[in-house]
């Protein structure tokens, strides 16, 4: 059936889910894998979407599947003949949002093996660990996230990628935010959680 370049991928099936957003919220990278190699891609409009939900339900390796392909996706949405909804400037715009969304998802989640394949594969590098959202008014920052999160292991990663984790914008500073969700405490006073106190870090 994969060989049958006239199957319809990208319908819908009868639950109401894409092939392909099934294949990555179930995170099942050797399938996708599989579909890429065979010739099968999603539409170049659903890809943000794919990545965000590989992102937040921590699927390191589909997520790296789907990034690494990104440009065989929208060249084989162009050879369709489909019209672009947006122009370059805006897509490109729109990609580098998406991306910065799940940063701040993984950093939140704690999920730095995520983190990484982010960090590893965003057009801006190493700049991504210091850019700021103006979206995110309280949390401009993957530091700011991986603070309101209270995983210790991701703020150490983020300060060995180059994070900032000093107070530098005209916002709450991320230790205020570690505080103000109770990841800051005295070990010896406050309840022992799955994280370790951020207190320790700084």
């Amino acid at each position: 059936m994969l060989e049958n370049s006239d199957y319809q991928w990208n319908v819908k099936s009868s639950q109401g889910h894409e092939l392909f957003l099934k294949t990555v919220q179930a995170g099942h990278a050797n399938i996708l894998s599989i579909l890429f190699e065979k010739g099968h891609f999603p539409p170049a409009i659903s890809l943000c979407t794919l990545v965000h939900c590989a992102a937040e339900k921590g699927h390191a390796q589909t997520l790296s599947i789907l990034l690494r392909n990104e440009a065989r996706i929208r060249a084989a949405y162009e050879a369709r003949g489909s019209r672009p909804e947006l122009g370059v400037e805006d897509v490109n715009k729109l990609w580098k949002q998406v991306l910065l969304d799940s940063l701040f998802i993984a950093c939140k989640n704690g999920d730095v093996v995520v983190a990484q394949v982010l960090l590893d594969l965003h057009p801006e590098k190493d700049a991504v660990v210091n850019l700021i959202d103006a979206t995110h008014n309280f949390a401009p920052t993957a530091m700011h996230h991986a603070c309101i999160g209270g995983s210790a292991e991701m703020v150490r990663f983020l300060i060995a990628a180059g994070a900032h984790y000093q107070d530098t914008l005209n916002t709450d500073p991320p230790l205020f935010l570690a505080i103000n969700h109770g990841h800051f405490g005295n070990p010896y006073t406050t309840r022992t959680t799955q994280h370790t106190h951020l207190y320790q870090i700084w």
